[in-house]
Order: C-alpha cells, then sequence, then structure tokens
C-alpha cells in the first residue's frame, strides 16, 4: 500500500511501506518495460519482484508487498543493476537487507534529519523524524539482533540488564516495554536504575515482565527503581516477579526480610502512580525510611497493586496524600503506614506471615526524640479467606512504634471486615488499637502510653461474622480491642471515639470480650448502630467522660473491672444482660435484658361509614398512652364532623367539626380532663371509635396515628 508520509525528494510504488524508491535513473520507460517482464513471468527475478528508483540515483529490487516486503541496494550503475539481476536469477531465496523487512530496516534507516514528521490533525507543527521517533523509546532500541530474537521468541535465557539499565538512563522521559519478559540482575545490593531529580519520568509496560533470577542475601533494600526528588513519576502495567522464598515464616530471613523492592521513594518525590503485579519481593513501593525522617515527605502516591508472596506491598514513612488498591496474597504485612498523612483506598489481603497485623497504621520519627502519627485516614480493610494466619492476631490495627511526647494520631476513619470459620482468619481479629512498644523497644521507653501520646477523632467500624464457625477464636485481645493504658496514670488523651461493630457469633465457645479502655477520654465514646450478639463488652473510663451506646443491640455485660465508676448512656439499645453498672448509666428508651420502656408509633387508615367505627386493639395492653393524633385521607360526607374517643370517652382524643381533605388533630384537641390526669395506662387491648357528628358517615376515609410506651419484664 502507498505510505501516508512521502520525504521529499522520494517517489514511492503502490503496495510499499514507507519505501524511499532507489533505482539508477532509468527512464519511466525502461522501468515500465522491466516491470512488465516481470509481471510476464521472467524468469529473471522472482515472482512479486519489482525495480523501483529514487531520484538520487539509488536502485533497489524489492520483493513482496506491505509490511514483509525485503529490498536491496542495487547500486547506481547497470553493473551494480547486472548484480542484482544475476543474483535473483541464480535462485536466491532471500532478496532484502541482512537484517529484516520494510518494517524493521526503512523505519531504522532514516538518516536525513531535517525531514519533518507531520502528525495528522488540524495545527500539527513538523518536527525532525529522528527527534519523533526518540520521543519513546523501548529497551529493544538498546539490544544486539540476538538479544531482540531472545526477547522476541517468548521465553528469553538471555540476560538483558544492560539494555534496560540503558533505557533507563538514557535521558528520555518516555520508556515502553512492549509487552515482553526480560530478565535482569543487578546483584545483592544497589539499585537496577536510579532516577534522581528527574521529572515527568512515564515507564509503560502493557503488562512486560521484568524477571530477576538473583536471590537475595542481605536485610537491604535493592528496588528496581529508586527515586530521588523525582516529580510526576507513572509506572503502569510493568510487572515483576524475584526468586520465592523457600522458608516463608523464617523470622530473620522470611517473607518481608529477603528480596528485590520495586519502586523506592525517598526525598520528597511527587505525583506518583503505579500499577503493578508484582511476585516474590521484599518492597513493592516503599517510601521514606523506619529510622532516616529526612528521606521522607514523598507525596501524591496513588498504588494499584497485585501483590503475591511480597512482604509489604506497601510501606510509607512521612508520606502524604497517599492512595491504596491493593491485593495482597501471602505478606509480612499488606500495609505498613506509618506518620502517613492522608490514606484514602482498600486493602484486601489472604494469608499472613510473621508479623500479627496485616494492615498496621503507626507513627515514623522525624528526628531524634521527635515522632509524627498518622491522619486524615479513610481506608477499608478485608481479610478475603486467610487459611494462614498468625494465632491471636489482627487483621487490622493503630499501633505505636514509639513512645514520643507529642504523636498524634487524629482523624482516622477505618472500616475491618473479616469472616471466620475453623479454617479461615480463624483467631484473627478484625481490629485493635493498642501499644506494644516495651516488647519491640525494651527498655527505650518506660512505658507503652503515656498522656503527652493524642487519639483524636478515630471512627471505627468493625464487621466480623464467625457465624460458621465452630472452634474458639481468639484468646488474646479480642474481635473488637482497645487498650490505651500502660498502667496507673501512663495512658493516652483520648477525644471523639466513634465506634460500630457488627458481631456474628457461632457456637465455639463464648467469644473474648469487646474491649474498650480509655482512662485518658476527655469527652465521650459513642457506640452506633450496632450489632453485639453473643458478645460481652468491657469498658473503662473515667468518671466524666461517658460512653454512650445509641442504636445497638445484644450487648450482654459492660464491664467486670472492679470499682470502676465509668459513665454509660444507652439511647434506644438493647442491652441483653441484666448485669449492668446501672449505679452510672441513663437509660433512654433503652432495654437492660428485656427491662425497659420501648416508644412504638402505630397508624390505620380507618374508612369511615355508618353512625361509627370501631378500630379494635389499637391500643395494645399493658401500653402508656402517649398521644393520639390524625389526618383526613378523603373528605367526610354525610357527618358534618367527628368524633375520637373509646367506650366511656367517646370524644377523648377528638371533637371536631371538620370535613375537608388534610383536617388534622393532635394532643391539643384532647379533652381538658385528659390532660389534667396525665398519661393513661391500658391493661387490656382497647379499640379507638370513630363517632359521626349530626348524621351517619356516607364516605371519608380517617388515618390515626397512636403513640404509647411499652414497659419490657426483665428476663
Amino acid at each position: 500500500m502507498a505510505s501516508t508520509l512521502t520525504p521529499s525528494g522520494w517517489t514511492v510504488e503502490p503496495d510499499v511501506v514507507d519505501e524511499r524508491d532507489p533505482l539508477p535513473r532509468l527512464t519511466g520507460a525502461q522501468i515500465t518495460a522491466l516491470n512488465a517482464r516481470i509481471a510476464a513471468g521472467s524468469n529473471e527475478f522472482p515472482t512479486a519482484t519489482a525495480i523501483i528508483r529514487s531520484d538520487d540515483e539509488v536502485v533497489f529490487l524489492k520483493q513482496g508487498t506491505g509490511l514483509s516486503a525485503r529490498f536491496e541496494a542495487a547500486g547506481n550503475d547497470a553493473t551494480a543493476l547486472k548484480k542484482t539481476e544475476a543474483a535473483a536469477t541464480d535462485g536466491a531465496t532471500k532478496i532484502g537487507t541482512p537484517t529484516g523487512t520494510v518494517q524493521d530496516d526503512l523505519d531504522a534507516r532514516i538518516t536525513k534529519t531535517g525531514d519533518d514528521f507531520l502528525q495528522d490533525g488540524a495545527s500539527a507543527i513538523g518536527a525532525p523524524v529522528l527527534l519523533k521517533l526518540k520521543e519513546r523509546v523501548t529497551p529493544l532500541d538498546f539490544m544486539t539482533t540476538a538479544m531482540k530474537s531472545d526477547v522476541r521468541g517468548g521465553a528469553p535465557v538471555l540476560d538483558h540488564t544492560l539494555s534496560i539499565q540503558n533505557m533507563l538512563n538514557s535521558g528520555e522521559k518516555t520508556m515502553d516495554f512492549l509487552r515482553w519478559q526480560y530478565n535482569v540482575d543487578w546483584g545483592n545490593s544497589g539499585h537496577l536504575a536510579t532516577f534522581t531529580g528527574r521529572d515527568d519520568i512515564t515507564l509503560i509496560g502493557r503488562g512486560a515482565l521484568l524477571k530477576n533470577l538473583h536471590s537475595f542475601t542481605l536485610d537491604n533494600i535493592a528496588a528496581v527503581f529508586a527515586a530521588s526528588n523525582c516529580k510526576r513519576l507513572t509506572i503502569k502495567g510493568l510487572n515483576f516477579e524475584g526468586v520465592p522464598i523457600a522458608d516463608k515464616s523464617n523470622p530473620t530471613t522470611g517473607i518481608g526480610y529477603r528480596g528485590a523492592s520495586f519502586l523506592y521513594l525517598t526525598n520528597a518525590c511527587e505525583d506518583v502512580e503505579v500499577e503493578a503485579a508484582l511476585k516474590y519481593l521484599r518492597y513493592g513501593v516503599v517510601a521514606g525510611s523506619y529510622s532516616n525522617g529526612a528521606l521522607g515527605n514523598n507525596k501524591n502516591i496513588n498504588q494499584k497493586l497485585r501483590a503475591f508472596e511480597c512482604g509489604y506491598p506497601v510501606a510509607h514513612y512521612l508520606s502524604e496524600n497517599v492512595g491504596l488498591d491493593i491485593v495482597a496474597l501471602s505478606s509480612h504485612r499488606a500495609s505498613y503506614l506509618a506518620g502517613v498523612k492522608g490514606i484514602h483506598g482498600q486493602v484486601l489481603c489472604k494469608d499472613q506471615y510473621i508479623a500479627p497485623i496485616q494492615v498496621l497504621i503507626s507513627d515514623a520519627l522525624v528526628s531524634a526524640g521527635v515522632s509524627r502519627g498518622s491522619s486524615d485516614v479513610a481506608l477499608k480493610v478485608r481479610d478475603i479467606g486467610s487459611t494462614i494466619f498468625i494465632p491471636n492476631s489482627y487483621l487490622c490495627a493503630i499501633s505505636l512504634s514509639r513512645v514520643d511526647p507529642g504523636t498524634v494520631y487524629e482523624n482516622i476513619k477505618i472500616e475491618s471486615t473479616l469472616t471466620g470459620t475453623d479454617t479461615i482468619a480463624t483467631t484473627m481479629s478484625p481490629f485493635a488499637l493498642y501499644s506494644a512498644v516495651n516488647a519491640a523497644l525494651p527498655g527505650v521507653y518506660p512505658f507503652d502510653w503515656e498522656p503527652t501520646i493524642y487519639m483524636k477523632s478515630i471512627d471505627v467500624t468493625v464487621n466480623c461474622d464467625r457465624s460458621a464457625q465452630t472452634v474458639a477464636g481468639p484468646t488474646v485481645g479480642g474481635d473488637f480491642y482497645i487498650n490505651t493504658i500502660a498502667s496507673g496514670a501512663h495512658f493516652a488523651t483520648v477525644s471523639d471515639f466513634r465506634l460500630r461493630a457488627n458481631m456474628r457469633t457461632g457456637s465455639g465457645g463464648n467469644p473474648r470480650s469487646l474491649y474498650c479502655v480509655v482512662p485518658g477520654l476527655t469527652d465521650g465514646v459513642r457506640v452506633e448502630d450496632s450489632n453485639f450478639t453473643g458478645y460481652a463488652m468491657e469498658y473503662l473510663s473515667n468518671t466524666t467522660a461517658p460512653i454512650t451506646f445509641v442504636n445497638c443491640v445484644g450487648m450482654s455485660a459492660t464491664s467486670s473491672f472492679a470499682g470502676e465508676t465509668s459513665q454509660y448512656r444507652f439511647i434506644n439499645t438493647d442491652t441483653s444482660s441484666s448485669a449492668q453498672p446501672t449505679a452510672n448509666a441513663t437509660f433512654v428508651q433503652s432495654k437492660v435484658a428485656n427491662a425497659g420502656v420501648i416508644t412504638k408509633t402505630v397508624i390505620r387508615d380507618i374508612t369511615l361509614t355508618g353512625p361509627s367505627v370501631t378500630s379494635a386493639n389499637f391500643i395494645p395492653a399493658g401500653s402508656l398512652i402517649r398521644g393520639v393524633s390524625g389526618r383526613l385521607k378523603t373528605a367526610i360526607t354525610g357527618a358534618s364532623g367527628f368524633q375520637v374517643g373509646v367506650t366511656g370517652g367517646l370524644t377523648r382524643y377528638a371533637d371536631l367539626s371538620l370535613t375537608a381533605v388534610d383536617s388534622t388533630f393532635d394532643s391539643r384537641n384532647m379533652l381538658q380532663a385528659e390532660v389534667d390526669n396525665g398519661p393513661r395506662y391500658t391493661n387490656v387491648g382497647t379499640g379507638l371509635i370513630v363517632t359521626a357528628k349530626t348524621s351517619d358517615f356516607t364516605g371519608g376515609v380517617l388515618r390515626i396515628a397512636v403513640t404509647y410506651d411499652v414497659m419490657g419484664v426483665p428476663s
């Protein structure tokens, strides 16, 4: 086919792609005659051969068409042309250049730097062809012919490290890995490529795989890509596979302690996008440092990672605005987020090795004696079927790394979801907030907590379903465990806690109690819309800061702490056990062991006909009537108005000469004597009677609402 691009000075034959046409200056008639002989079946040339030429007197003998065409320069004199004809006549099976087809060779031989490339479209501006070609480079641009064949074969065996490094160090901004697999090995330390102060780097993978066959033996960060002080770095669709760790649970050389790292960010990198499938690494994306705060301050990092046997798919220290879309199968920690300002997204994880917390939110070292807690978090975490887990571990936790004064955790919202069975997440708990610093750093801090550690505006939702579990669950901590005290006056300062717990137990014995221990609470804990059926909750604060349960059901005893004086508020809450600290409790529309007051409202539509209509058992037995109200839904006909009451008091609740649609009555229309006597109890089911005034009803519908209290009997 004819090329859509014709550089100045070239002519293009039909059925040839990007061919610049070179033959000696034969006349048009001579070329026509030669091609006519070929078309007629002359045995001087192979089938589908054509003679073409260019104005600069270069001759080509071309065989084949389209992208598969091959061609050979024949020279600029008759002798060269004769040699070419002789080669063809001798039965040469290959006519063309030594290295490939038109697509491979012509494109590679553009040397006229003055030729302009012009993109289709209005207002496009021409650019030198070489510069246009260099806008995007590939590893193949830095490979020998043998290496290219090795890669394109689909099962490469050669080492492509140097070619990859040459491309990455070329200074070009866009690098395309062309979906192939490449073998790399940069040793036991250092990085495959380092970007320092470089901006606008884009690595396009298209599903390409970097495969590393090196087994790492050092406890270090040996990264595929290391970026320092870079902005606008994008890695998309580029995957990595390392060497599996044989002993995954080894506490010093197992998952999370050995292996390559995919991307290492330091020194205030910004605007980073990573999308990759990662297999057999130590870290996926690691930003900053556990021990050196100066390496942090990386910002605006979005990660979409699918990780298998990766110790830490993400680990961030002192980062800001971190986006997570993580699926982690078999990890040390699915996510480690320390001193991060701004976390959003979700983490799905399965199977846990070594560390007792899958998703850890912690603090990070800024400088000696100064740490920063995490803040502005909106994170969802879900276990997706862990059959390998640490006994009495946690799916998600807020846990201190240090007890440096002034460390603040603030504005954190977490939803943690877990389904446990006899084989899945059996003793893993959904959530915890605690400190084990003394165990991790013995002798560094005297206590796990101090009042100079602040927990502010923490909002936690726990979804735990153990309904199919027949064996015991966690025996330490619990499915919901919050403990902010070490001992005595060594506790965190806590404010604005909100909790939700949707719990379902199985037949595996009584579950361990849910704990909320916050003696440093300054305002209150609010527990909302929770189902505690089958669980006890142990709560401890102080004499002034209450815990308030709103719209909760199924909760058994709320405290067993000796001498505890915590304050309780129960609002529209069913506490299923009578073992409540009632001396310090206030109950509003709540029940304790089924005892308590519940307010209900019943609404009925009554069709009006005849002298009166009775709606039987409108008010149940044992009710305290709060009030009766109503509205005409359909206009009254026949009568001049209506009365509402009971047997022996037909006008107790209303006596009105109203007939129009939307006419209403309420407690203001009650008899004065009824108001004076106060609310009335009924000990039997009572019907409401609507009586016609003046004459019988012939039509109309009256909607009536009765509001009453029901007193429960203690179980």
